[in-house]
């Protein structure tokens, strides 16, 4: 990355194609010392609009943004479990800015529930390099714990709708702790219903594998790769896509008592 002024320039994130007119950056929730260089990720493309053909955007690959990013998705708590899961990488609370290396960040609309959805937060954030001002919608999804699925497949589904709405075909980056787990289901969500939209043939084992082609070890268990399958029937069964039928039922029905098993399994262990 071209802007850093100090450290490191690398940041752990990869540019994936989702489908014709979205594209995400999956990427790790940013660590103390890899703010800045986060940041810095977020902005520098409006910046580099004047610079030669040659110039490119170093994340994990080399690839070239034609859009400034603009929403950033959070699928991960700042804590949980009394882990931290990323560093808070703006200054919520106040309206003062804080200065992250050569990047001065500052809220302009505080952190604040979105109606009817449990456990989403969205907050509006202005960042500042060598004096240009950049607009990013911040919304966290505190819903979704680490290794297991969301909550919520109707939440999860509203996420997505407000991501694509606020985005305007921009890349959307999206990260949770390691950025690979609840990150590359989420991604593959979104790759799974652009296929299907397009009458493309849809196989989820081939998504899986296409998405780990471009973020290595996404979608890390079982458990979440027959999220993908659910949340795709909730999306067409909210879109008048999908029939309501009796096997559908069914199907929804068997994953959600075996996800409860799951999470009444996850819980014993947790009291150990």
């Amino acid at each position: 990355m071209k802007q850093i002024t100090t450290g490191d320039d690398y940041y752990h994130a990869s540019y994936v194609q989702i489908g014709e007119n979205v594209n995400f950056i999956c990427a790790q929730g940013p660590l103390p010392n890899t703010i800045e260089n986060f940041w810095c990720m977020v902005i520098q493309e409006d910046s580099k609009a004047s610079k030669t053909d040659t110039d490119m955007i170093i994340i994990h690959i080399s690839v070239r943004l034609k859009w400034l990013l603009q929403v950033i998705i959070q699928l991960c708590q700042w804590i949980e479990e009394g882990k931290n899961q990323c560093a808070e990488y703006f200054p919520n609370g106040d309206w003062e800015w804080k200065n992250y290396g050569a990047i001065r960040v500052k809220i302009v609309e505080k952190t604040s529930p979105v109606t009817q959805l449990r456990k989403v937060y969205r907050t509006k954030i202005q960042a500042i390099y060598k004096d240009k001002k950049h607009e990013v919608l911040h919304l966290l999804y505190g819903g979704w714990p680490d290794h297991f699925v969301a909550e919520s497949a109707p939440v999860c589904r509203e996420v997505r709708t407000l991501a694509l709405k606020f985005s305007e075909k921009k890349p959307i980056i999206v990260h949770c702790s390691a950025g690979i787990g609840r990150t590359g289901t989420f991604a593959a969500i979104f790759m799974a219903v652009d296929r299907l939209k397009h009458n493309e043939n849809l196989s989820i084992p081939d998504i899986v594998k296409e998405l780990r082609d471009q973020r290595m070890h996404a979608v890390q268990n079982d458990q979440q790769y027959l999220f993908i399958y659910r949340m795709v029937i909730d999306i067409l069964l909210a879109e008048d896509l999908l029939i309501k039928s009796p096997e559908i039922i069914s199907l929804i029905k068997e994953y959600d008592d075996l996800i409860a098993r799951k999470r009444q399994e996850r819980n014993q262990k947790g009291k150990k």
